[in-house]
């Protein structure tokens, strides 16, 4: 139905915010197409992270990301996740593994 608000998951495949998955030139052509695809039903990123040791690096990322989601006018964008996982080595938490806040945490104060 055209009510529905479609979603999708977006992890960027070698860790830069500017890198587009295989077959798109850019992230807004990527956008672009799911434009297409979609035809006219409201878009929302339901998850999207940076599993990354470089904190500041994530943080920017993250910047880049919730500007790109601004100027497509997405319903919403959700980060993944709050914490790392202490038990295996995974950095895509706002919280490092001994629970403390990194830099990216202050990419969502706007």
């Amino acid at each position: 139905p055209q009510d529905v608000i479609i979603t999708y998951h977006h992890y960027t495949p070698d860790q830069f915010f500017w890198q587009a998955h295989n077959g798109f030139a850019s992230r807004q052509e990527e956008i672009d197409a799911l434009r297409k695809i979609v035809k006219g039903r409201r878009i929302a990123c339901s998850e999207s992270g940076y599993n990354m040791e470089n904190a500041e690096l994530q943080a920017e990322n993250v910047v880049r990301e919730i500007e790109l989601a601004e100027i497509n006018k997405l319903e919403f964008w959700t980060y993944y996740q709050l914490n790392n996982d202490p038990n295996i080595p995974e950095y895509f938490g706002a919280r490092d593994h001994n629970y403390q806040w990194k830099p990216v945490i202050k990419s969502f104060a706007s």
